[in-house]
């Protein structure tokens, strides 16, 4: 899979050491017009074969199978659909689009082109995830679930001293909920399944969450997820069901460090990769290779439906973003921003 980069940011450099350590091909990278030398130094550093400033021009050329979408929250519909409109695969950023109504179009519009779209969120393709599955259905009749991927963001301060940085900017579809703790919605959903109900409380500051609690409802069991970008705590996952408990001690995304009770008691630690992102670019690379579409649409389908819960916790937690609509916001009254 010969693959281009959107963007000269911090995701773009990291997903270009995730192609290099993956083997796969980067041809060329697409920038804006007062990133050049940004481009430059990146398309050095990784063996960039070339940089662009002209989207089409970018997404024209032939020897280009898939994009990486590296943007900020804010574009990546926009560029997922440019990308499938240019007849080319689509790999983007976490999380997926803005709104669930953006992640239904993309979706649809792949699947009537016959382009792949994955969205680059690590568990799903952790090696050790079908283990992990296998013992949380030893665990019997689940009860509750805790997640919490907690982070204090390097621009925090700058956001407290009046500065907007993007990661913060309800603009640009930034937040705790959207940046963080969609790594815990992710996994939880992929242990779990899809609730029956959601609840989001935030600690808002200028119509943004710095923090907050994510509450997913089952029918036996409550999972709840902690995302924070202004403290900091150790990361983890503890599931508890009525024939033991499963307890994670890494970042979500590495699903490592795992430790099974139940009658057959284990730990699950993940192989060394060189990248984090190896796993996940080299499941996408295979999908394209051998023309997986099932796997890849049931990934996609499973997007939309984190994007679904997402946009009802943070509407309902009054949090809009500038890629909402009139009719999807929400309207009951919102709390008082802190």
């Amino acid at each position: 899979m010969r693959i281009g980069v959107m963007g000269t940011g911090l995701m773009a450099e990291r997903a270009l050491e995730g192609f290099a350590a993956a083997g796969i091909d980067c041809v060329a990278l697409l920038h804006r017009p007062g990133s050049q030398s940004r481009a430059t130094e990146l398309a050095s550093r990784f063996g960039v074969g070339a940089i662009d400033v002209d989207q089409d021009r970018f997404l024209a050329r032939s020897d280009l199978d898939a994009v990486y979408v590296a943007l900020v929250n804010v574009a990546h519909a926009a560029a997922a659909r440019a990308v499938l409109l240019a007849g080319k695969h689509a790999l983007v950023e976490k999380p997926f689009t803005s709104t669930v109504a953006e992640a239904v179009e993309v979706a649809a519009l792949a699947k009537e082109r016959g382009l792949m779209v994955w969205e680059a969120i690590m568990p799903r393709y952790a090696p050790t995830l079908p283990e992990v599955k296998e013992s949380v259905a030893e665990l019997g009749d689940l009860r509750f679930a805790y997640a919490n991927y907690s982070q204090r963001s390097s621009r925090y301060d700058r956001f407290l001293a009046g500065e907007t940085p993007p990661v913060f900017d309800p603009a640009l579809s930034g937040g705790a909920l959207y940046d963080i703790n969609v790594y815990n919605v992710h996994l939880v959903t992929l242990l779990l399944g899809q609730p029956d109900a959601v609840t989001y409380r935030a600690t808002r500051l200028r119509g943004i969450d710095t923090s907050g609690v994510l509450s997913l409802e089952y029918p036996a069991a409550t999972a709840v997820c902690v995302g924070a970008k202004d403290s900091q705590s150790p990361p983890g996952l503890l599931i508890q069901g009525t024939r033991g408990y499963l307890r994670m001690e890494s970042l979500p995304h590495e699903v490592s460090g795992i430790t099974v009770v139940t009658d057959r008691s284990r730990t699950i630690v993940a192989a060394p990769v060189e990248h984090p992102m190896v796993p996940e670019l080299t499941a996408c690379a295979a999908m394209f290779e051998s023309g997986d579409f099932t796997r890849c649409y049931a990934d996609l389908d499973a997007s939309v439906a984190v994007m679904g819960l997402l946009e009802t916790a943070r509407l309902q937690a009054g949090i809009r973003f500038g890629a909402d609509t009139p009719c999807l916001l929400y309207t009951s009254p919102s709390p008082r921003d802190g």
